[in-house]
């Protein structure tokens, strides 16, 4: 799906003021990170991965960068989207996710999950969006970086715990002066998707240089695009087998426990005191195109979910940033920065529904016709058909007419129900985010060679949930328990009769209206954290070197709290196709941390080492958890590079990661919600032929007899129990990676990296 867009763009800045339109469908480009070059302008580079602020350092992990030119040239809109085509990052969820996204927008470093990297903006962490500890990239101003340096690989020794899988690092343009104002806006080839982004960014000099402050606000606005309207995207597409899929529930309704030709068992009580053998598979049955009877076949027209979803979530963003530093003396500069977002993310599915709910009918049902009726009943008497019915032809008859359940003729039959509520359309999931994170702090020398940076800051995100469009199961049971078209058996809630006994339209506004409801969930999350360091160099070089032994020595605090409140409604998981209930979940911990890392220049302008360096970092952390047992962990890293002539470069590196245990990891209450599982292992004729197999579905729930007949889940999706627990200690990671850059002279603008890990 291709994106057009046009930009008209004004800066007033010291360079002269420029006004164009451009029409741009580009690919990606990345870069290795600014590294000595950058210090011939006069400004020290921080370069990610390392704490020693000295741009003269060649790194020894791979750093691929994206520079501000180069989003403007992509006509990026969120950071999410500056990421996806950088290598060493898999796609994660962001504006293009839309089944699975709650709001935010993530990073996922070599595929190890999005909660095994950090995201910083200049090197320090921020406020995460939710109980997982991820950052929501939603709220990066993109107006004021400079680049996007990626660090792939352990990284928790230079930025703590979580930086398994590496860093995202964003850098904000320094010392900006003018006026910069941007608007893009941008449709799809198709004419629809429509977004729309607008930035204005002022920033000015003072006091001859000593100060520089800069403030910007943006907008961004996209619409939705749906899989429906493309021919190649219409019809979903089974992953695993390459055919047409769709979702076990459709409509029309279809119920389990029925029986038409007399070939499945349906009771208890066969295969017992001398009844007939009961026959493995249960009666499934879809009720027909034309409604008032039973397919004569299990088989079910799967639904096609595909047309309702979308390829980009409807997007709506206010954002400000401010940023501001002054010399107070020749010694001592302050900075500080504060940022804040406000966004609102739509995620569109197909239709709520029964999705496979136990539900009681009474015979009586007023939109049961006779043959259901009598399928229900399966009085079918032709000898030897290997079942017991449930009722005989004259209780079922009888039943046929019982209006109260005082009347000794009333009969009722509890059945599975799947019934896909394509009359009341799509469930609509808004989240609203609001951010903010706030820095300050001081620098300066201690002498010409060594620095010192202490800060601090505290930052907050409340993200609330609204759902809509999703049935009630409580309320769907209520509904089918009625004898008459007006009132339900139980009449509270202003109970209307449900007919899902009829075919796909079967449903009235007014009995979806009577079974939906809205709920709400808010999660906040807050970060308060402190650090202080102290970097520079000996003033000492080695032998056969030139440049001086660097070293940083630091400290760190970290406060995290997070919080998920439900309503009722949420918290009873009452809610059709939500995936299981949202329970209150509120918890915290905190840490302290202390850590160290030099880096030694061996050999450099020699014959055959141009350069040779090693370098070396080692922290320490010491965790609290509220209600808890604390624990500690040490991670450390070994690194260097051989550059044996100019233009080629050799590095590796050797780390000891880890990731600390998450707020939801910690302190969730066990629940039961949904999970994947196209493929059960359990399914069909293996657990009979392997007893290692057999024993593990036996211990997961399954009985002796249903082995051989267990069949893969239709909709691909099964429930799955789970929660934290406060005794959890932190994962440990071993990595390491070896790499090799070229950069000839003789192909000016050329560089290849190939690295392995």
């Amino acid at each position: 799906m291709k994106t057009f867009s046009k930009r008209a763009l004004l800066r007033a800045s010291v360079a002269p003021a420029i006004l164009g339109a451009s029409l741009i469908a580009t690919a990606a480009i990345a870069q290795d990170a600014p590294q000595a070059a950058d210090a011939e302008m006069g400004d020290t580079i921080i370069v990610t991965g390392s704490l020693i602020k000295n741009p003269n350092l060649a790194r020894s992990t791979p750093v691929t960068a994206t520079t501000a030119d180069q989003i403007e040239l992509k006509q990026n809109n969120t950071a999410e989207e500056i990421l996806r085509e950088i290598p060493g990052i898999v796609p994660s969820i962001g504006s293009a996710v839309n089944n699975g996204n709650g709001g935010a927008s993530f990073v996922n470093l070599r595929g190890l999950g999005s909660n095994r990297n950090i995201v910083l903006i200049d090197g320090n962490r921020l406020v995460p969006a939710e109980l997982n500890g991820r950052f929501d990239l939603n709220n990066i101003p993109l107006a004021l970086i400079d680049r996007v340096d990626v660090l792939t690989g352990g990284a928790s020794t230079t930025y703590g715990a979580d930086a398994i899988s590496g860093v995202v690092n964003f850098v904000t343009k320094s010392d900006f002066a003018g006026l910069e104002a941007n608007i893009a806006n941008q449709l799809t080839e198709e004419a629809d998707g429509h977004y729309v982004r607008a930035d204005v960014t002022l920033g000015a000099n003072f006091d001859d240089g000593r100060g520089n402050v800069v403030f910007s606000v943006g907008y961004q606005q996209s619409d939705p695009v749906y899989q429906g309207d493309r021919p190649f995207s219409n019809v979903s597409i089974d992953s695993f087998t390459g055919l047409g899929g769709g979702s076990g529930t459709s409509t029309p309704s279809r119920f389990t426990n029925v029986n038409t030709t007399g070939a499945d068992s349906i009771t208890t009580g066969c295969g017992l005191d001398g009844q007939p053998a009961c026959n493995a598979v249960q009666g499934n049955r879809q009720v027909t195109a034309a409604g008032g009877a039973f397919r004569g076949t299990s088989a079910f027209d799967a639904y096609n979910f595909n047309p309702f979803n979308i390829f980009q979530t409807p997007f709506e963003r206010f954002n400000m940033y401010g940023a501001g530093r002054y010399e107070v003396s020749d010694a001592v500069e302050v900075y500080s920065r504060g940022i804040f977002s406000k966004n609102t993310v739509s995620t569109i599915i197909a239709p709520s529904g029964a999705f496979g709910i136990s539900v009681v009918v009474p015979l009586s049902n007023p939109y049961l016709s006779a043959a259901q009726r009598n399928a229900f009943c399966a009085f079918d008497t032709t000898p030897g058909v290997g079942y017991t019915a449930r009722f005989s032809a004259a209780e079922c008859a009888a039943a046929a007419t019982a209006t109260s359940p005082t009347d000794p003729n009333y009969r009722t039959v509890t059945t599975v129900l799947s019934r896909r509520a394509t009359e009341l359309g799509p469930r609509i999931s808004d989240f609203t985010t609001t951010f903010f994170d706030y820095r300050i702090g001081a620098r300066g020398g201690i002498t010409d060679s060594i620095d010192w940076d202490l800060s601090g800051g505290y930052g907050e995100s409340e993200n609330v949930q609204t759902q809509q469009g999703y049935w009630l199961n409580s309320r769907v049971r209520q509904a089918l328990l009625a004898t008459n078209t007006a009132t339900c058996l139980t009449d509270t809630n202003g109970c209307v009769p449900l007919n899902v006994f009829g075919p796909d339209g079967s449903i009235t506004a007014a009995q979806n209206a009577y079974l939906t409801a809205n709920s709400q969930v808010t999660t906040k999350t807050s970060l308060a954290q402190v650090k202080g360091t102290v970097s520079g160099d000996f003033g000492v070089a080695s032998p056969f070197g030139t440049d001086s032994l660097a070293f940083a020595l630091g400290g760190e605090y970290r406060k995290y709290g997070a919080s998920q409140e439900s309503d009722l409604l949420s918290q009873s998981g009452d809610l059709g196709g939500a995936g299981g209930a949202a329970p209150n979940i509120d918890g915290g911990y905190d840490v302290y941390e202390a850590y160290g890392e030099v880096i030694l220049p061996l050999v450099q302008d020699k014959p055959f080492f141009q350069d040779l360096t090693v370098e070396a970092g080692i922290r320490y952390s010491d965790y609290s958890v509220d209600g808890g047992s604390g624990y500690n962990t040490t991670t450390w890293k070994v690194a260097g590079n051989w550059t044996p002539v100019d233009g080629i470069k050799f590095r590796g590196n050797y780390s000891r990661a880890v990731r600390a245990p998450n707020i939801a990891e910690l302190f969730a209450p066990v629940n039961t919600t949904l999970t994947n599982l196209d493929s059960d292992p359990c399914a069909g004729a293996a657990p009979t032929q392997n007893a290692n197999l057999a024993a593990v579905c036996i211990a997961q729930g399954a009985t002796a007899a249903q082995l051989g007949s267990i069949i893969n889940d239709p909709a691909g999706q099964v429930n799955s129990t789970g929660g934290g627990n406060l005794a959890l200690g932190p994962e440990k990671s071993n990595s390491w990676g070896l790499g090799v850059s070229l950069q000839p002279a003789a192909l000016p603008g050329f560089s290849l990296t190939v690295d392995y890990y």
